[in-house]
């Protein structure tokens, strides 16, 4: 995923082919996406992207 300014790029589009595809795989997600989205957040402003 590409950050500009501290916002990915297509952020809810990513998380809902993610979860799609992990659902359609029987993969179970560790966390719900809006979980995953804190932690990106997170992430993001830990390393001031």
């Amino acid at each position: 995923m590409r950050a500009y300014r501290g916002h990915v790029f297509k952020f809810e589009e990513h998380l809902q082919r993610m979860a799609d595809g992990a659902a359609e795989l029987g993969i179970p997600l560790p966390l719900d996406p809006p979980s995953i989205a804190d932690a990106v957040r997170e992430t993001l402003d830990a390393n001031q992207v």
